[in-house]
């Protein structure tokens, strides 16, 4: 069948914009109805993508907003989207740095390093500590505790009293007194020991440090020799007799002694590293040696108990670490204490368990009674076993008769406590009318 009509002209002219309430129509004359045909499509040009923007629909000849993308800047102004400006890339973990584009990641190392200099108010760690610090190298440095113990020097002091080396002066002069029999000769009364609880073991005296002894000295005259003094500077064990252990070189002379009183000031040079250990007593000795003449001795006169006559020396500042109280239970000194009502002759009693290995400085003991109270006890102590005969402190044992002062015990055969040790005391005899013996045991933690 044939199909006849009328042809129809081209249609002219531009596409219309499409609106966006047009609704389908029929087309008029030679055009097509307006879903038949294509009209030209406006869409504005993206903008921007600064904030979140809600779908809605659009205006004019443009999409509703939903229906096409948006332009996205990269920026950290406000309200804007920002983007990664790491190259690393970034990894889990990092730290996030603001860039003028964006974010980057950083290290620890890096991040620590950007913050290096950058404080400009004080800054508190809120009562933390600041640990493995490097040893410092320049005057600004921060340095920690083991640095300053390793690298400064604490001087002791001690004053010549009689027969002991003491912490407290007592201003009143006084001498002692010894004739020697041979040269270089070890004077056995002029000498003098400090007691342990003054002896803040353990510390070093550093190589190339200097001990100055200072005194004065004569001789009485009339004998044949003409003797001087040298010293000698070391520590002994607690009982302040054994194991006597030189610090330095023995010390220059005072040279001729004379009937005159003369002050002297010694020096002893210390070549190595020594370390005083803990619980231990120094000792200061005097050595007499003949320098002229012959026949017999005089006697030596060495005077005590005055500001002029003292001990100097100096410590590595390691020691300030035994006056340092790193823990509730490392002060400088604690003590176990126990009371014993109507004590016998054979008591066996455990005072305490020690999980540190401790140092007995001091023991005291006192007691209640009448008619001449005595009783005669010693201190005990043995790791992990107690039914052990265990370690004398003191080995001949402690008689105590006071009811005032007490006794008050600080020479020990054996005052070094390990770890896991239990302690007990024993009494061996008891005389008199004794209601109550207490006991006070001082010691530190190693």
């Amino acid at each position: 069948m044939a199909i006849t009509g009328t042809l129809l002209p081209a249609p002219s002219g531009t596409p219309g914009d499409i609106q966006p309430d047009d609704a389908a129509a029929e087309g008029t004359e030679a055009a097509f109805a307006r879903t038949d045909h294509q009209h030209q499509i406006i869409a504005a040009i993206p903008s921007e993508l600064a904030g979140v923007q809600a779908a809605a629909e659009g205006v004019a000849t443009t999409f509703a907003r939903a229906d096409h993308g948006h332009q996205i800047q990269p920026s950290i102004a406000d309200d804007h989207i920002v983007t990664m400006d790491d190259s690393g890339p970034a990894a889990s973990g990092e730290h996030a740095r603001f860039t003028a584009n964006g974010l980057e990641g950083l290290t620890g190392a890096q991040l620590w390093a950007a913050l290096s200099g950058q404080a400009t108010a004080a800054v508190s760690m809120n009562s933390q500590n600041i640990t493995d610090l490097a040893s410092a190298q320049d005057p600004n440095d921060a340095v920690s505790l083991d640095d300053i113990l390793d690298h400064i020097g604490i001087t002791l002091n001690y004053w010549l009293g009689n027969q002991i080396l003491t912490e407290t002066l007592t201003d009143s002069e006084a001498v002692l007194q010894e004739t020697p029999s041979s040269t270089l000769e070890t004077l056995s009364t002029i000498t003098f020991k400090s007691t342990v609880a003054d002896t803040p073991t353990p510390f070093e005296i550093k190589a190339g440090a200097t001990i100055e002894f200072h005194f004065d000295a004569d001789e009485t005259g009339g004998a044949g020799r003409n003797v001087g003094l040298h010293c000698v500077f070391g520590y002994v064990d607690s009982n302040g007799t054994s194991n006597f252990i030189q610090i330095g070189a023995d010390s220059d002379s005072t040279g001729e002694l004379t009937t005159a009183k003369t002050s002297y000031i010694l020096h002893s040079h210390v070549g190595n590293n020594t370390e005083v250990p803990v619980g231990k007593r120094l000792w200061l000795k005097f050595v007499s040696t003949s320098l002229s003449g012959g026949g017999g001795y005089p006697e030596i006169n060495v005077y005590y108990d005055d500001p002029k006559h003292h001990v100097v020396f100096g410590v590595a500042g390691s020691i300030l670490a035994n006056f340092v109280q790193k823990s509730l239970f490392d002060a400088k000194q604690m003590s176990y204490s126990i009371t014993v009502k109507d004590p016998g002759n054979a008591e066996d009693i455990t005072i305490a368990f020690t999980n540190r290995a401790i140092t007995i400085t001091e023991i005291r003991a006192v007691l209640v009674g009448s008619a001449t109270p005595s009783v005669t006890w010693k201190i005990r102590h043995h790791a992990t076993d107690r039914n052990n005969v265990g370690n004398a402190v003191v080995t001949a044992g402690t008689t105590t008769t006071s009811t005032t002062a007490g006794s008050d015990v600080t020479a020990f055969d054996d005052a070094t406590i390990p770890a896991d040790s239990f302690i007990w005391f024993e009494t061996t005899a008891k005389s008199g009318t004794v209601t109550e013996l207490h006991i006070t045991i001082v010691y530190t933690v190693d």
